[in-house]
């Protein structure tokens, strides 16, 4: 600095300094806002499959396909088997037993597959 104020290198490189964070804090920004959409995305794959899988475990409602409505570009398949209990292990290769087992798998053409498992006794309803 001069007795007349900045020179023009002061200036060149304070602006400098200053467009460098900027960028970076937009940036940041940005990355912010595709993380928060990849949980919300995320936050309504859980909703979609837990719903299902709720839905199954307490109707026992037959099929492959989805009761629960799912978004456009979701997909959602579920199956049971039936799985026999014994002290300490739950051997779901049997043909039949008492224990039902639900798998519900919800995912979208660009993501990860979710998937639930649940169990409950067959027959039974709450």
């Amino acid at each position: 600095m001069n007795r007349n104020g900045f020179t023009l290198p002061e200036v060149l490189m304070a602006l400098a300094v200053l467009a460098i964070g900027l960028a970076a804090i937009a940036g940041l920004q940005l990355l912010s806002l595709r993380l928060g959409s990849a949980a919300g995305r995320q936050a309504r794959l859980l909703e979609t499959a837990r719903n299902e899988l709720n839905h199954r475990l307490l109707t026992g409602s037959p099929g492959s396909g989805c009761h629960t409505p799912v978004e456009a570009d979701q997909s959602c398949s579920a199956s049971e088997r039936h799985c026999a209990a014994s002290p300490g292990q739950l051997d779901c290769t049997v043909a039949a037993g008492p224990v039902r087992e639900v798998t519900v798998t919800v995912g979208t053409p660009s993501g990860e597959p979710l998937t639930l498992r649940g169990y409950a006794l067959a027959g039974e309803r709450p």
